[in-house]
């Protein structure tokens, strides 16, 4: 009985901890706090919350965000990986200013491709178009790693949208 009590203990703290980090840490690299919307030509059109992504206009564009069948991906430099990671919206770092915490060496490579739930290695080439129709409805984190090292990256959605952009129930 002890023992039993003892693991179920271990695993409700261990549980907790998990969450009480994503609520403390604004860097978690598997929050998303908003979208910046992206229209079919690679135009910044409007935002939902605010966005924890960094990304240099003419270096890579992402679009269109949100999506429910291909994301474009384009560089002015050659990709060397891409990373999705599946994302868990968060609402408690709304009034945090990422563009002054965030830079291209925020998150290594090894921390990326540990949460990254697919992968484009090696790749070499300016642009790619990554098929999110199959995956499930909901948030994902977009990486992108320079041949130089830099990494950008963009948090997107997928899933069927029904009448505007702005009907989409971000936060659920």
């Amino acid at each position: 009985m002890k023992r039993v009590l003892l693991f179920a203990l271990i695993f409700i703290s261990l549980s907790c901890s998990k969450d009480e980090e994503i609520k403390k840490d604004p860097n978690i690299i598997e929050i998303t706090t908003g979208l910046d919307l992206v229209d079919v030509m690679g135009n910044v059109t409007g935002r939902i919350g605010n966005p924890n992504t960094y990304t240099k206009k003419n270096t890579v564009i992402m679009y269109p965000i949100p999506t429910n069948n291909f994301l474009s991906i384009k560089s002015t430099s050659n990709i060397k990986n891409v990373w999705i990671v599946k994302a868990t919206v968060n609402k408690e770092f709304l009034n945090i200013d990422y563009p002054s915490i965030l830079n291209t060496k925020s998150y290594s490579p090894d921390q990326i491709k540990e949460k990254s739930i697919k992968s484009f290695e090696a790749l070499n080439k300016s642009s790619l178009e990554v098929n999110l129709s199959s995956y499930p409805e909901g948030h994902y984190r977009i990486f992108v790693e320079l041949n130089n090292g830099d990494i950008y990256w963009n948090n997107t959605y997928t899933g069927s949208i029904k009448g505007s952009v702005f009907d989409i129930d971000f936060w659920k």
